[in-house]
């Protein structure tokens, strides 16, 4: 499921869970998704925001923000959560990035300071 829905922007994520197969996904799930299954029984756990805007911004964040060593979407896809360099206050980042974004950004903080070259 994942290779195939891995560039659909509202495909989260898909895994195994009591035996049955269980998928994030935004809006209304193809019914491929069924089909593909076979006689695996699918639960769909609907996401609030679209996975691959999450993704989106996620790596926007990692390229443009000194200050953010990683980020990626929550597990099921409510919002952002960042790493941040220990040398910044993590929750005033993410309360400005989540202001800026509309999105919900939650930060833990790195534990090892970045190597600066000196």
């Amino acid at each position: 499921m994942t290779e195939r829905f891995a560039d659909d922007p509202s495909f989260g994520s898909a895994g195994v869970e009591d035996g049955e197969l269980f998928l994030y996904w935004y809006g209304s799930e193809p019914q491929i998704v069924h089909d593909l299954a076979g006689d695996v029984p699918v639960v769909v756990r609907d996401t609030p925001l679209e996975p691959g805007s999450l993704r989106d911004a996620a790596a926007s964040l990692v390229e443009t923000e000194p200050d953010v060593t990683s980020a990626g979407p929550v597990h099921d896809f409510t919002g952002l959560t960042i790493t941040a360099d220990p040398r910044v206050d993590a929750k005033d980042l993410a309360a400005r990035l989540s202001a800026r974004l509309d999105i919900p950004v939650q930060a833990t903080t790195d534990s090892v300071l970045p190597f600066d070259g000196g």
